[in-house]
């Protein structure tokens, strides 16, 4: 499986880790946004979790470690439709939880 394989490297990796893509979404049972029971999108690899992880661990570790990812401004498709907007709003809550979970093992084990 694909998504193994990533999060096998991830947890391996040691330096820094590069991903570029169109999209950039997932975990979402840690997405702000996410209500249990409700129907939430379900986004739930957990490839962005892992990457969190690591930087977090990192942190703990007082390790220099670095993630890049790289995805349009502006992904193709008409940016006003809703399947767009959308899309950017699963995106956003991606990015969001990968950040709270950084700033909070910042602000327990400091940079």
């Amino acid at each position: 499986d694909v998504a193994l394989a990533y999060i096998y490297q991830i947890r391996r990796a040691q330096k820094f880790i590069y991903i570029e893509n169109q999209y950039f979404m997932g975990s979402s049972e840690w997405w702000p946004a996410f209500e249990e029971g409700k129907d939430n999108v379900k986004c739930k690899h957990r490839i962005p979790y892992e990457l969190a992880m690591r930087v977090v661990a990192k942190i703990r570790q007082k390790q220099r470690f670095a993630v890049y990812i790289c995805i349009p401004l502006h992904p193709e498709g008409d940016p006003q439709s809703v399947a767009m907007q959308t899309m950017l709003f699963w995106q956003s809550q991606t990015f969001q939880m990968m950040y709270t979970k950084v700033a909070e093992a910042l602000k327990r084990w400091g940079p």
